[in-house]
């Protein structure tokens, strides 16, 4: 990991269970003031806002699709209730269909288990969702999603489509962790209210997964990232 403000820490204190920094963004650090002295448990971020780029946004399906998906879901749940919430191969047959349009393939507990953690709404909206590995992701894109991540700026849907588009492009670096359970990441209980940066957390996940981003710039990590056991 590269350094470039020896002392530069991180704010602490923040929500409960997030990473990102209020005012995370795509990592450009506001150098301080002649007569203001560096702090080294404090970060200036010069605040901007990001949207999710255009070209990682989720392909929307056609009404035509979305209408014949939402009777599909109603049809499984319905036959799933009537069923006792048993696999049945009338069942399966209307999951087959499903997937047939879905983004992935979906599987009978996903329906059975649905209204535990999430509305016919949500769940809908996310089988149009794929993952998608970026080639020439460039680190602005990467610091845009985790603070579309971050500043809470989509659905439920979104959101975990965001983290997807994080996982799948950073593999094996648990980004979820990262960004909302920052102590099992760091193995560090003591770091669960720590906050990043957008462009840290992007920097931690580049050198977690190996992959690094070839217009990234050097960036402060002033956290040692945990070994596997």
């Amino acid at each position: 990991m590269r350094a470039v403000a020896a002392g530069a820490g991180a704010l602490v204190g923040g929500a409960k269970g997030l990473s990102c920094a209020p005012l995370g963004n795509g990592g450009d650090l506001a150098p301080p003031s002649a007569d203001q002295p560096t702090h080294t448990n404090e970060m200036t971020i010069r605040e901007t806002h990001m949207a999710m780029p255009e070209r990682l946004k989720p392909t929307p399906a056609t009404p035509k699709v979305r209408a014949l998906m939402k009777d599909l879901l109603k049809q499984i749940l319905d036959t799933t209730w009537d069923n006792q919430e048993r696999e049945s191969p009338e069942i399966n047959a209307l999951i087959q269909q499903w997937n047939s349009h879905a983004g992935r393939a979906f599987e009978f507990h996903e329906f059975r288990d649905m209204h535990s953690h999430t509305s016919e709404a949500n769940f809908l909206r996310t089988a149009f969702h794929q993952k998608k590995y970026v080639d020439d992701l460039s680190f602005e894109e990467a610091c845009a999603v985790t603070d579309f991540i971050c500043q809470c700026e989509g659905t439920e849907s979104d959101t975990d489509y965001a983290l997807d588009l994080l996982e799948t492009n950073f593999p094996e670096a648990n980004a979820s962790d990262l960004i909302f359970w920052p102590n099992e990441w760091f193995g560090d209980e003591g770091m669960l209210h720590v906050e990043l940066s957008s462009a840290q957390i992007i920097g931690y996940l580049m050198v977690k997964s190996s992959r690094q981003l070839p217009d990234a710039p050097p960036i402060d990590l002033p956290y040692a990232v945990a070994q596997e056991a």
